[in-house]
């Protein structure tokens, strides 16, 4: 369903959760590897990723709605995106 169909269906985790989850992962061994992140939509995950594990990661991402998509393109700037 695409967000101008339900704009109530889309959801962005908080920038503090995402950040607690990050040092977390850290906290447990995860420097970087093959990451999958579906559905990608504004790439909050990706834009607040530490750099160090950013470097060290291969990522694809996947967003079917072409609004939502556009957006997670404009917002991160430091991946590319397909």
């Amino acid at each position: 369903m695409s967000a101008l169909a339900d704009p109530r269906r889309t959801r962005i985790t908080l920038p503090d959760v995402v950040g607690g989850i990050y040092k977390r992962t850290q906290h447990i061994g995860f420097a970087g590897g093959k990451m999958l992140e579906p559905p990608r939509a504004s790439a909050t995950f990706i834009g607040l990723m530490p750099a160090t594990v950013a470097q060290a990661s291969h990522i694809t991402t996947i967003e079917l709605d072409p609004l939502t998509s556009a957006i997670g393109n404009y917002s991160i700037l430091r991946h590319p995106y397909q």
